[in-house]
């Protein structure tokens, strides 16, 4: 049993934690990342720490929620170094499943990233990887010089990625949006609002009720398509969004409209709401637009 706690407790707040004998961090070999060498110069710094359910946020605080909203089930994480001082921390997540792993992947990626033929999908940054595959999220990011360490971190990602056996399905929601004049690598697949804040803020409690959803810009909107178990349930999750936002101080000039209601945002923006079938579809249109 081992403790990784230096990155949140500090101090004597540190020293009585200890003293509860709360482990939330297990030492062991990880089925994905490798053990104490990876290559010819790459060595693990420590031990591969894993973590599970709640746990997460002893590793990640601030956005754990969010994994967790999705269907979270453990992560393995480790650092490696290589002799010029460069270092990779690789987090491979297990998610519940691979809509799951698919979900959190679309949230952390960015249009601006380059896509990579690794996993079921994957992209990079500066310095940095995220991909999926199966149930498995994978976040590699490097410290040190960018170009050294696109090949280590490329590397790294094939190797975690050929030992997940199995793929996954994308949701089917994600080909429910139309693809013309969609922004390359900008659709969201959210399961909560947890999701949905880092996105857009529609306000606590007034889009509720909602299986999933999904989010896709264009050159001059953004479109949200909130699905419901069957008409009957979207109706009503409507009906409740409607009154919501005909009382809210967040959006002004509300006006209901032919199947449906618009009203302005902070930022100006038209903000749409429609409802259809099983479906809520909201267009967020900027102030060019």
């Amino acid at each position: 049993m081992m403790l990784r706690c230096s990155v949140f407790f500090k101090g004597l707040f540190f020293s009585w934690f200890l003293c509860l004998s709360i482990s939330f961090a297990v030492a062991g070999d990880s089925d994905y990342l490798p053990g104490a060498k990876f290559g010819s110069d790459w060595q693990l710094v420590d031990s591969i720490i894993h973590y599970k359910g709640d746990d997460l946020f002893y590793l990640i605080d601030g956005g754990a929620a969010v994994f967790l909203e999705y269907g979270f089930n453990d992560v393995s994480e480790a650092e490696y170094k290589n002799h010029d001082g460069l270092k990779i921390r690789a987090e491979v997540y297990r998610m519940a499943d691979a809509q799951a792993a698919y979900g959190i992947y679309s949230l952390k990626k960015s249009p601006a990233d380059k896509p990579l033929l690794l996993g079921q999908e994957a992209v990079s940054g500066e310095s940095y990887i995220f991909g999926w595959k199966g149930d498995v999220f994978l976040i590699l990011s490097g410290d040190g010089d960018s170009a050294q360490l696109a090949k280590p971190l490329f590397d790294m990602a094939k190797s975690v990625f050929e030992k997940v056996q199995t793929e996954g399905k994308t949701p089917l929601l994600m080909g429910c949006y139309p693809t013309e004049g969609a922004i390359n690598n900008s659709a969201v697949y959210f399961k909560g609002d947890i999701a949905l804040s880092n996105i857009y803020s529609f306000g606590q409690n007034t889009v509720a009720g909602y299986r999933e959803g999904i989010t896709v810009d264009y050159k001059d909107h953004r479109l949200f398509i909130f699905d419901y178990a069957d008409q009957n349930s979207g109706y009503e999750g409507y009906e409740k969004a409607k009154e919501a936002f005909r009382q809210s101080k967040r959006f002004t000039g509300f006006k209901e409209i032919p199947d449906g209601f618009r009203m302005i945002d902070r930022k100006g923006q038209r903000v749409v709401f429609q409802w259809s079938d099983k479906q809520i579809k909201v267009t967020v249109t900027s102030k060019k637009g």
